[in-house]
């Protein structure tokens, strides 16, 4: 292998890539503004949820109990109602997302000892954040009843409150979430999001890379030079994966220091583990290019290989644990479904080398069969 004309590859790959400003916006803008628009759009956090109340009774209980609600982050109070046609409207317009109705003698009734219904509204046209709002609701609408309770309790039994709360609760379940801590998903979501990116924007400049001399019929000149094949992809590797790599750096910087997602894990182990999945990414495109003659099929192919199924089946959205054993084949054959165990790994559990050795050999194997692969067949192509 003669590195002048992988060298000589290189730099005219890297004159072309600076020519093209299509190209260049491609490899150097898109993905940090894929990165920040994702990571807004795609958090999966429900706070704030806007909230109006009518409350029939009027009655410092009723008061108390709406307290409840607008005491936190998670319900932001909009407007006090006064009738259900004007309710019904604000839902309609999906200018609130809850309205709480309490009715006429609800704290008659509680200090009757009777129970009171409460209504609760909720616009639930989107159903994931409504399974959350509905979560919230009876969490609130749990505690409110809890106190309730125990001062009743209290006072009955003329015990303290928290004697009375003990004697209400005799087992209590204390939860404690690991690796995430504050239960945001952006610290899930930003990780990831450098995964994704790099499956979706990568392969495609790859791909794009080498069918744009088939198109051009540059390709004949190599086909009669004496290059080689292996000189070639290396060429055609060489600034693309750097490209990749600094563009990758970036991604990480920006899902640590500006979404403020933990890394725990070795940051040597990781950037090694993530240099192997651009290659490995690459190679899925320069493999792709083999069989693609025109630059809108090299796109149209790349988008469905890398964004529709490599991000799909990597564990991102559905763990592969819970997949299939047909699912489960169709991600190991993408290097994202290696990748995303050492991304959850680094970012939010600290995992040490032995934890991600097997990935990580994984990783280091893909790219070594997926160019030996493209190899292969690319020789096949130049003959025809």
């Amino acid at each position: 292998m003669n590195f002048t004309r992988i060298l000589s590859v290189a730099n005219k790959e890297w004159r072309e890539l600076t020519r093209d400003r299509v190209y260049l916006a491609l490899a150097f803008v898109l993905p940090t503004m894929m990165m920040l628009l994702f990571g807004y759009s795609m958090s999966q956090d429900v706070e704030h949820v806007k909230l109006a109340v009518l409350d029939l009774d009027k009655t410092s209980a009723s008061r108390e109990y709406l307290a409840n609600f607008t005491n936190g982050k998670y319900f932001t109070f909009v407007k006090d109602l006064t009738s259900m046609d004007e309710a019904e409207n604000l839902l309609r317009a999906a200018k609130v997302k809850v309205v709480v109705v309490v009715p006429e003698r609800f704290q008659q009734r509680l200090n009757q000892g009777m129970p009171a219904d409460v209504q609760t509204l909720v616009e639930g046209t989107i159903t994931l954040s409504v399974r959350t709002i509905r979560g919230y609701v009876d969490a609130v609408n749990g505690a409110a009843s809890e106190d309730l309770q125990t001062k009743y309790f209290a006072r009955r039994f003329q015990l303290s409150p928290d004697r009375a709360a003990d004697m209400m609760q005799p087992m209590r379940v204390q939860v404690r979430y690991l690796y995430n801590e504050e239960v945001k998903s952006i610290w899930m979501m930003a990780p990831d999001l450098v995964l994704m990116i790099i499956m979706w924007a990568m392969p495609i400049l790859m791909s794009l890379s080498v069918v744009r001399e088939k198109e051009t019929g540059s390709i004949y000149n190599i086909n009669a030079s004496t290059i080689t094949r292996a000189e070639f992809m290396a060429g055609k590797l060489v600034p693309i994966v750097g490209i990749c790599v600094a563009n990758s750096l970036v991604l990480w910087a920006i899902a640590v220091f500006y979404f403020h997602a933990p890394f725990r894990g070795n940051p040597f182990l990781f950037l090694a583990a993530m240099v192997l999945y651009v290659i490995g990414a690459l190679s899925l495109g320069l493999l792709a290019s083999v069989f693609l003659r025109t630059q809108q099929s090299a796109l149209m192919v790349m988008i469905i290989l890398g964004a529709i199924i490599g991000t799909r089946y990597s564990g991102m959205f559905i763990p592969l644990a819970e997949m299939d054993a047909s699912s489960q084949f169709v991600a190991h054959l993408f290097p994202a479904a290696y990748f995303n165990s050492v991304v959850e790994g680094s970012f939010l559990k600290g995992a040490s080398w032995q934890e991600l050795r097997p990935d990580f050999l994984a990783l280091l194997i893909y790219p070594f069969i997926s160019l030996s692969l493209g190899h292969f067949l690319f020789h096949k192509v130049s003959k025809r």
